[in-house]
């Protein structure tokens, strides 16, 4: 009985040192799963900062309940549509053809492509010394949602003592999903979806005709688009209106001309309109000035509703990556086949997945 008492007393002391030792593994543990945690934390809070501070170097003040709506890390949308920015044509002109001649920079673009953004940063941030008065136009002479075409053939209102030869058109692009969601809320003079669109009635869809409605629901098929108002152009599709317009200024051989993304323009301002400015033989501002507002409140030559502040900007493009499959299937499926393939990768820019689709 002593032995078995004494053989009982040694296991309760050393299930109490075991139970001691485990319950302190255990803290332990736990200590290092809160050091873990505390540590992913911290990182993305710095990963939230570094896009916040990124932001406020453009003089754009982030609020928490803002940032909520901003993708989580700037590589994140760095991943997404690139770790520079892309300007179409500056090997080509910038550091070739033009060798340093003094030009005014004008913008052209299709609607809800940013060219009133691209404007005002220009007119803010870059001067020329051979046109101190006015170093760069509001836009192109002959109308900047005008096509490729048009290029020396109409001239605007108010550009009639212009010299073409002195201008150098800056083209705005825009990811061609997104900008056919803003068409959706801003259609300006193209119109779809609807038996009147000869009439150019704006489209307002509903129900099953949700925009962008490139295909019709019930019969399958195309739905066209119309665009301007006393010259119309009718097109197959609105899909087939990005292709049209950006690859006439791809291909156009009526002189130089730059193209640049309207989400370069949010993400890189300053080494957009330095390159910009420099390849019009001007002399970009050491200060920079960025739009932070809408641009509802700014210059009255645009259409006002076009130029979105660069952080109504930032939010957008965060849902783009966050909800790319927004389009219904059909309408997906035709974008997919139907947008240029070769003007996409020249602009650097990505279908969504169709549903069912895995990233590879």
């Amino acid at each position: 009985v002593s032995m078995m008492l004494a053989v009982a007393r040694t296991w309760h002391f050393h299930f109490m040192q075991w139970n001691i030792a485990g319950s302190n593994h255990m803290l332990s543990m736990l200590e290092i799963s809160l050091e873990s945690s505390t540590r992913r934390s911290s990182t993305l809070k710095r990963r939230r900062i570094r896009l916040v501070d990124h932001l406020q170097t453009l003089g754009i003040n982030v609020s928490e309940t803002e940032a909520r709506d901003l993708p989580s890390s700037l590589d994140e949308y760095q991943a997404y549509y690139g770790y520079s920015p892309r300007i179409i044509g500056a090997e080509e002109y910038c550091q070739g053809q033009l060798g340093g001649a003094k030009m005014r920079l004008a913008p052209a673009g299709l609607f809800n492509t940013g060219t009133n953004l691209l404007a005002q940063l220009l007119e803010k941030n870059c001067k020329v010394s051979t046109y101190e008065e006015e170093p760069t136009y509001w836009m192109v002479p002959w109308g900047k949602h005008s096509f490729a075409y048009s290029w020396g053939k109409r001239t605007a209102k108010n550009y009639e003592e212009v010299y073409i030869s002195e201008v150098l058109p800056v083209v705005a692009v825009r990811d061609p999903y997104e900008w056919m969601n803003a068409m959706c809320r801003n259609p300006y003079v193209v119109a779809w979806g609807d038996e009147e669109h000869e009439k150019s009635e704006p489209f307002h869809g509903d129900g099953a005709y949700t925009c962008p409605l490139l295909v019709d629901p019930d019969t399958n098929e195309t739905v066209p688009v119309m665009v301007g108002k006393e010259e119309k152009v009718k097109l197959p599709s609105l899909a087939h209106y990005w292709n049209d317009w950006n690859r006439g200024y791809v291909e156009v051989t009526e002189g130089p001309r730059l193209m640049v993304r309207l989400e370069d323009l949010v993400m890189y301002p300053k080494e957009v309109v330095t390159t910009l400015c420099d390849c019009a033989g001007g002399d970009p501002i050491e200060d920079m000035q960025f739009l932070a507002q809408s641009a509802k409140e700014a210059n009255s030559y645009g259409h006002g509703k076009e130029l979105t502040g660069a952080l109504k900007a930032w939010q957008r493009l965060a849902s783009r990556m966050k909800d790319p499959t927004a389009f219904l299937p059909q309408d997906a499926t035709f974008a997919r086949s139907s947008l240029s393939q070769d003007l996409m990768q020249l602009f650097g820019y990505q279908h969504p997945l169709l549903e069912g689709e895995e990233l590879s």
